[in-house]
């Protein structure tokens, strides 16, 4: 009669659940893309560029420290200025955010529910000619808004 190994049925059972715990952290089969992180709230800011440019302070837009966001951001004509979509995952950190930039006095911020589309793009352009929020993260591209 034929007998399997006493460790057969248990290696099995690691074996499965391995290949369950790997498949369910492909994003393919997860159905959310490469991202693992939620999208959140989105708003375009406006803020300085700060830094010297070295690789001990490298040149970036002066967004508030220590807050876990998500931006992406195009320069100004000037080389000045960021223009920036910047993910957020919670209106606290809207409300961080917001008052960061007022701090500041150089930043604008741009909310979707309280600006219209059109006139943050004519806002933008003064600083950017060709500006096309689209370049901003074409992974959001935004379709019918224009």
């Amino acid at each position: 009669m034929f007998r399997l190994h006493p460790y057969a049925h248990s290696a099995a059972v690691a074996a499965f659940f391995c290949l369950c715990g790997a498949l369910s952290l492909t994003p393919e089969l997860r159905g959310q893309g490469v991202r693992a992180r939620t999208p959140g709230q989105r708003v375009i800011v406006t803020v300085p560029m700060t830094g010297s440019g070295t690789w001990e302070d490298p040149k970036r837009p002066d967004l508030p420290k220590g807050e876990a966001i998500e931006f992406h951001y195009v320069l100004s004509d000037d080389g000045q200025t960021a223009i920036a979509e910047v993910t957020l995952s919670s209106p606290l950190e809207l409300s961080k955010l917001q008052a960061a930039l007022d701090r500041n006095g150089k930043s604008r911020l741009y909310h979707p529910a309280i600006d219209k589309f059109k006139d943050v793009e004519l806002e933008i352009k003064k600083l950017k000619a060709n500006f096309n929020a689209d370049t901003l993260n074409p992974a959001n591209a935004r379709k019918g808004e224009k």
